[in-house]
């Protein structure tokens, strides 16, 4: 699995893009490779998730959404 990781957080990363993933996983073969789609990477590099989702949906393999940095709210406890 792969996933595609923001400069912001991390300058000089090579893989910032969800289409990138998806070019690397076409290259070695989608049943050997999946993609690891994450909301805040993706909404970071390069906004417009839905669209990304839609986009990208066949080649990921998990979906990771996380609260983002540097918030300060969190969930109510149950």
């Amino acid at each position: 699995m792969i996933e595609p990781i923001n400069q912001r957080d991390i300058p000089g990363i090579f893989m910032t893009t969800m289409q990138q993933g998806a070019d690397i996983i076409a290259a070695v073969g989608e049943d050997r490779l999946g993609l690891q789609f994450d909301l805040y990477h993706c909404q970071v590099s390069e906004g417009d998730i839905v669209k990304r989702v839609e986009k990208h949906r066949p080649s990921s393999r998990t979906c990771r959404w996380r609260t983002c940095r540097g918030a300060t709210s969190r969930a109510p406890a149950r």
